[in-house]
């Protein structure tokens, strides 16, 4: 069995709503046994909503999601909002559990974390588009930037291509002369590997103060070596500029 968690968004804001994406899947020849799947709430969060008919006690979400084909998979998802008073910098962590409905047996296990980001000179913020994806499908990137200080900054953006893609060169935005890639003469950027936006000093991202700026790219998710039902693909994206810089990620789990 496998289970894949993904949440969003990456960083969040104190008393933000952060979403939880679990994708699970029976990658034998034979069915699963009847399983439960269980997630506690992370700590400092409140529940907010579940879907598929989820149960709530003791702190603890959970689905009787019963026993899956060879080669099934399922979906749920969960809701929750975070503590106002949740401190920048920490961390919200995560785990889910699928388990044997009559053992309790783990069968697969899925974890997340967020970080708390409050305030900062630069803000990062990148979305996907969707939570699930499956294998042959793109997944549109956007990563925006705010410039929250007082003056005009010269941004340098990187973004990692995700595990289990390739990004042409051609699904890569561009924002000034300088055409954005992962290297000269490149015409796809394989898993890994870092598309850069702007050259400091040279041809930079430049954004005004309380200005953003938004850039994207398309990975291709692999089909002729496809990731499992349940892996989680990760970019990270980065903004950087004299003094400050900021971080964020977006995670997409492969499934239904």
């Amino acid at each position: 069995m496998t289970l894949g968690m993904v949440n969003a968004s990456n960083p969040v804001a104190p008393g933000g709503v952060l979403s939880y994406t679990m994708v699970f899947g029976n990658s034998t020849a034979t069915a699963s046994p009847a399983a439960v799947l269980a997630m506690p709430l992370p700590p400092g969060t409140t529940f907010v909503s579940a879907s598929d008919g989820a149960a709530v006690a003791g702190g603890i979400v959970s689905w009787n999601v019963g026993s899956l084909p060879a080669g099934g998979a399922g979906k749920r998802t969960l809701s929750v909002q975070l503590d106002p008073q949740a401190v920048s910098g920490s961390v919200v962590a995560a785990t889910a559990d699928l388990r044997d409905a009559v053992t309790g047996r783990s069968l697969a296990r899925g974890n997340a974390a967020a970080a708390v980001l409050s305030s900062g000179f630069t803000q990062v913020a990148m979305t996907s588009g969707v939570d699930a994806v499956r294998a042959g499908q793109l997944v549109q990137y956007a990563v925006t930037v705010t410039n929250r200080s007082t003056a005009t900054l010269d941004y340098t953006i990187t973004a990692q291509v995700p595990n289990g893609t390739t990004v042409a060169a051609s699904a890569i935005s561009a924002t000034t002369t300088f055409d954005a890639g992962c290297g000269y003469n490149v015409s796809v950027c394989a898993a890994g590997s870092t598309i850069r936006w702007g050259l400091s000093g040279t041809y930079p991202v430049r954004i005004a103060a309380g200005q953003s700026a938004t850039v994207s790219f398309s990975a291709l998710v692999d089909a002729t070596n496809p990731p499992p039902n349940g892996t989680v693909i990760r970019s990270t994206a980065t903004a950087s500029a004299s003094g400050t810089g900021a971080t964020a990620a977006a995670d997409v789990v492969i499934g239904p």
